[in-house]
């Protein structure tokens, strides 16, 4: 006796073959937009907070001195440093140097020209100013120093955001 083999699929009609449910597909397409679009706003993200803080300005002043015997006539008028008195290396254009946590130097600028502050109680003084632009936030803690002098202090929201003071001899 022949069996009799018929092959009956999804369709239920013999000989034809499987059909793929469209909803499978189009479930399929959409999961896998979906996953392309959620890694890519992923990585955009990623990109995107990975960018450096932005770079701030150091600003402040340099002191000179309380000398009771100034002038009251030359306040607010340009004033220098005596190269006999010690200070000699701060005077206009002196360099001014932010170091980073590890002592490495990674912001340089220059002092402006001295102006006489004070009066005949407090004493007159020679005051200086400084901006420097474009230093590197991230450091923690940062060094200022101008001309020879040992470097002051400062933690980085203090610097990035005060002006700092640096006095000498008063």
């Amino acid at each position: 006796m022949t069996a009799l083999r018929t092959d009956v699929t999804a369709g239920g009609q013999a000989g034809s073959r499987p059909r793929e449910p469209r909803r499978g597909k189009q479930l399929a397409i959409v999961l896998v937009l979906a996953g392309v679009l959620v890694t890519g706003a992923g990585i955009a993200l990623a990109v995107r907070g990975s960018s450096p803080a932005p770079r701030f300005t150091a600003s402040g002043t340099v002191t000179l001195g309380k000398d009771p015997k100034g002038d009251p006539k030359s306040i607010g008028k340009p004033c220098a440093a005596a190269p006999n008195g010690g200070y000699g290396d701060i005077r206009t254009g002196a360099q001014v140097v932010v170091a980073g946590s590890h002592g490495n130097t990674i912001a340089v600028g220059t002092l402006s020209s001295g102006v006489e502050r004070g009066g005949p109680k407090a004493g007159y003084s020679c005051v200086f100013t400084f901006r420097i632009a474009d230093v590197p936030p991230g450091e923690g803690f940062y060094g200022v120093s101008v001309g020879t002098r040992k470097a002051a202090q400062y933690a980085e929201n203090v610097l990035s955001a005060q002006t700092v003071n640096l006095i000498y001899g008063g």
